[in-house]
């Protein structure tokens, strides 16, 4: 969307939703202790899994935060007198009930942050929430999700060193306070992580050898398989320098999987995060941040996308209008893609363009390639065919084929060397009709595809895919054609 075109729709508020009714405590004091023991319980039993610039993103189990919880308060002389009954009450109101069927549900996510971002965050991601909540009444298929957001709390450290501790050792920049945000649990990989994660499973890594591992370690692995512009970054690179060498990693990554295989991440899963953004933008809500590692996708079983959350709307923008934003704001919204200014959040658009419209010009590729073998091959035979002298040297060598094909499928098609004998007949054609190697390759292309089309009860797509692949060839300058060839016949199985 062209910056210059944009619009902010003047609407109203999203109503603010009704906070469950509050359970009645003997005094507001008391109300606060509890509080405030509920916030040390799920802060010593959250576990950190991620960091960004805005703070870091751990989990809790509620069943463990309670138990901590309850045990706390019943050391609490202020709070003593409650019983379990009571105190869970609370507890739902932070979290609602617990469905027993659904381990998932019993974790949450806590992003641990600045106070300083709390508020912010608290209100543009709210606000998009709310919009999607009510969008999604009339099309609940076409956008993007956003996690629902259960509390959000700022925590007095200063009567809690251990606290404190814990959260410095998890690098979180805290002061005197630190602000913890608590959402649903998402099950999935955030697109940074599934872009390496896929490569190296296309490499021939195990789903087991790559589960839980970091990212150093899927780079370290990566930066030996020859995946074309994927460079490492050194330890010593500095944290601006270690962005730029990933970004240009991630582009690479997609490029190579692009090649390797078809709707990774289909348009579709673009289209609800560009429907989503739409909505947020003609609101007045601008993410801001929306970078690889802010896409969040939730994955089938063969690991195949199926939908796409976004979050950490920390460095969100809400506003009014275009009007009222200083220099400053808008170059924080923009961005120059060298033909005019372009809203930020757009960025992640280009995952489609590498993954889908590239994706389908690699397929175009190998099916022109195919298209000029079998054209090649259909001018060689009218050729052959209107050679009046039966002792020509080409029709001759086109007789003998036929012969040795014809005998080789009557009488040794079971063979372990049927498909190697075969190939020893189109090399030998091929060596006669032309000297050029490339149009030699090009020439076999069309011949194996003939052949495998008359004689399916013998050889399948996938067999010749195998064998060829199997192969190593002489020269290396036709290995592009090579590889082109085993993708055509890998699209075939596919469809």
């Amino acid at each position: 969307m062209r910056f210059e075109n944009f619009e902010v729709n003047k609407i109203k508020e999203p109503e603010k939703k009704e906070m469950p009714e509050k359970v009645a405590r003997e005094s507001g004091e008391q109300r606060e202790r509890i509080e405030d023991v509920l916030d040390q319980a799920i802060l010593k039993k959250y576990q950190k899994i991620d960091e960004g610039h805005n703070g870091v993103i751990g989990l809790v189990d509620l069943n463990d935060a309670e138990t901590e919880y309850k045990d706390l308060a019943h050391h609490d002389q202020q709070l003593e007198d409650l019983d379990d009954d009571s105190l869970h009450q609370l507890f739902q109101e932070r979290f609602g009930e617990l469905a027993e069927d659904e381990d998932r549900l019993a974790i949450k996510m806590l992003k641990i942050f600045s106070t300083e971002r709390a508020e912010n965050e608290l209100s543009a991601h709210s606000k998009v929430y709310d919009l999607l909540e009510q969008a999604k009444l009339d099309d609940e298929k076409s956008y993007a999700s956003v996690p629902k957001l259960y509390f959000n709390r700022s925590v007095d450290l200063e009567a809690h060193p251990d606290l404190r501790e814990k959260l410095g050792r998890d690098r979180v920049m805290v002061d005197k306070n630190v602000n913890v945000l608590a959402m649903d649990f998402l099950q999935g990989e955030n697109l940074d992580y599934y872009l390496h994660k896929e490569t190296l499973l296309a490499k021939g890594y195990g789903a087991e050898e790559c589960e839980g591992k970091d990212y150093r370690w899927m780079q370290l692995q990566l930066s030996g398989l020859g995946v074309k512009g994927f460079s490492l970054a050194t330890e010593e690179a500095s944290k601006e320098d270690a962005q730029k060498i990933n970004r240009n990693n991630l582009e690479a990554m997609a490029r190579f999987l692009a090649s390797e295989k078809k709707d990774l991440i289909a348009t579709a899963i673009f289209d609800k995060v560009k429907n989503t953004l739409d909505l947020a933008h003609e609101n007045g809500v601008f993410h801001r941040d929306l970078h690889e590692r802010n896409l969040f996708l939730e994955l089938a079983e063969d690991r195949r996308v199926n939908d796409v959350v976004i979050i950490d709307w920390g460095e969100a923008k809400i506003l009014e209008s275009l009007e009222a934003m200083s220099k400053s704001e808008i170059a924080q919204v923009v961005y120059d893609d060298g033909d005019g200014l372009r809203l930020s959040d757009e960025y992640i658009f280009k995952y489609d363009k590498l993954l889908n419209t590239q994706a389908k010009e690699i397929v175009d590729e190998n099916e022109q390639l195919v298209q000029v073998a079998r054209d090649f091959w259909s001018r060689a035979q009218e050729m052959i065919v209107k050679k009046e002298n039966s002792g020509d040297k080409k029709k001759l060598a086109y007789d003998h084929m036929k012969e040795e094909l014809a005998y080789l499928v009557e009488n040794e098609s079971d063979g372990e060397r049927f498909l190697d004998n075969v190939d020893r007949e189109f090399d030998y054609f091929a060596s006669v009709l032309t000297p050029d190697d490339k149009e030699k390759l090009s020439l076999k292309t069309a011949l194996w595809l003939e052949f495998v089309e008359d004689h399916q009860e013998l050889i399948d797509y996938e067999s010749l895919r195998d064998y060829l692949a199997s192969k190593d060839l002489k020269l290396n300058y036709l290995k592009n054609d090579q590889d082109k060839f085993i993708k055509y016949l890998q699209q075939k199985i596919e469809s």
